[in-house]
């Protein structure tokens, strides 16, 4: 299975906003006319919409453009999954997410458990879902921000086991995302997802195994070469410098070609 995501960050103006929709409508397209809506889907952020906009006209049309791209999804049987915030948005996306939710069943939401409010929110919001009998599938991650409220890592790996253990007893969907084999084998969840490129072995060693594998994908969609500092290329500069490992990546990547080892399949 595959997540599919627009490589970008924050719309700054209606244009950039409208073009996150038309490419996240593109995908749609792209998926129906291949039928792999049961194997793909989608992965937006409303930043990506500027829904977080001090700009008022700007906030209206992102959160009017989000429910635009949701809608067009669920007429094509796509589903949509809203990633992570900064935590000072997260509780407008859960709400925003539990809201479209009543209109639209082909929504998912992923979590970012170094939030300090993690259990509570999580907890509250699998609770009203199940209470309106409208389950939203959700997924666990540690936390992709550089945030000054975030929790430590012995923390966040707490959060997460406990959140992976609580939606078991009450049978709600679950799905961890990380590329930690330690965390997946300590957590025993059955959905994982992981990053494109990363652990391809650990992936399709996971998928025989039974586990229920996907693999988040991020696309640079090439744009307007009038365009200065595109906003794939801010996207990719503040996970550098919120993670200066991924300078690594690109040479990782190199042997693996090499060695023949980035290959998901047997």
């Amino acid at each position: 299975r595959v997540l599919l995501n627009d490589c970008t960050e924050d719309a700054a103006s209606l244009a950039e906003a409208a073009r996150t929709r038309d490419v996240y409508c593109e995908f749609t397209d792209l998926i129906r006319a291949h039928n792999l809506q049961k194997n793909v889907s989608l992965s937006i952020k409303m930043s990506q919409f500027g829904c977080f906009s001090p700009d008022t006209v700007l906030a209206s049309f992102g959160f009017n453009t989000t429910e635009d791209v949701v809608r067009y999804a669920r007429q094509r049987d796509v589903s949509a999954v809203f990633d992570g915030e900064r935590l000072t948005y997260a509780p407008v996306v859960k709400m925003f997410v539990y809201e479209l939710a009543r209109k639209h069943r082909n929504v998912g939401i992923r979590l970012q458990a170094y939030d300090q409010y993690f259990k509570e929110e999580t907890m509250w919001f699998v609770q009203a879902n199940i209470k309106i009998k409208i389950i939203i599938p959700l997924s666990v991650c540690k936390g992709a921000y550089d945030e000054p409220n975030a929790l430590s890592e012995k923390e966040t790996r707490q959060n997460i086991l406990w959140a992976i253990r609580y939606c078991r007893t009450v049978d709600y969907p679950i799905e961890l995302d990380t590329n930690d084999e330690k965390l997946i084998r300590t957590a025993r969840a059955v959905h994982i997802g992981m990053l494109y490129g990363m652990k391809p072995k650990l992936a399709r060693h996971l998928q025989q195994e039974g586990y229920l594998t996907h693999i988040y994908f991020p696309v640079i969609k090439k744009e307007s070469g009038r365009e200065q500092n595109p906003r794939w290329e801010k996207f990719a500069i503040r996970r550098l410098i919120e993670r200066p490992l991924y300078l690594l990546y690109p040479l990782k990547s190199l042997a693996d070609r090499i060695l023949r080892r980035k290959n998901y399949f047997s």
